[in-house]
């Protein structure tokens, strides 16, 4: 039940119809200000709103008044987007080397976090909206992922990387997906694609 500024409780549809006569007496004007400050999360984005500058609210998917002085909305891709870590050379335990590839998929499921983290820098501005990417924290798991393998191939034979390249993966996941959660982030997928090793070393194991 909602009280308006009559005083009388009003039931929801008997304000949805007060709300709609209000609306039609309302100059053009007014009634395009208000129209302009409803904003749209659609399914695959999560909202972050601000007031002065300061983050006061996570908003889901639908429609949403954004309106008010000071007041900007900015809206995250949640669904899942891939980077791969390719060519990344490391020193065995034996002292071999050999370069890495590996893919690392993933999405924003906090937004305070990966706001906090640097995550809100490359922006497009749409009206009073700013449509946010996961663009800029593939930095750090790019260098995430390169620490990880290289401190696992620091622990293991060259013959060992090579006969077992799914334990590298299962090896750096769990340090990786604290990483990740720590950004705001999800792990979705994490595979080892090449190890490759110069043309002597191949021949000699």
């Amino acid at each position: 039940v909602v009280q308006l500024a009559t005083g009388q409780p009003q039931g929801r549809h008997a304000l949805a119809k007060q709300v709609q006569n209000l609306r039609r007496r309302l100059p053009p004007l007014s009634r395009e200000v208000i129209r302009m400050g409803f904003r749209t999360i659609y399914q695959h984005e999560m909202g972050l709103l601000f007031h002065h500058g300061k983050l006061v609210e996570t908003l889901p998917p639908g429609r949403r008044w954004i309106g008010g002085f000071g007041k900007r909305l900015f809206k995250l891709d949640t669904r899942i987007q891939s980077s791969m870590v390719g060519g990344q050379e490391v020193l065995t335990k034996d002292g071999g080397t050999a370069k890495l590839s590996v893919i690392v998929a993933f999405r924003v499921t906090d937004g305070t976090k990966y706001y906090l983290a640097g995550g809100i820098q490359q922006l497009r501005s749409a009206n009073s909206e700013i449509v946010a990417s996961a663009a800029s924290p593939e930095v750090q798991i790019h260098q995430s992922v390169q620490v990880l393998m290289r401190d696992y191939a620091a622990s293991h034979t060259l013959i060992e990387l090579l006969e077992d390249r799914k334990a590298l993966g299962e090896a750096i996941k769990p340090e990786l997906v604290q990483r990740l959660t720590d950004f705001g982030l999800s792990l979705e997928l994490l595979e080892v694609l090449d190890i490759q090793v110069s043309g002597g070393l191949r021949a000699a194991y």
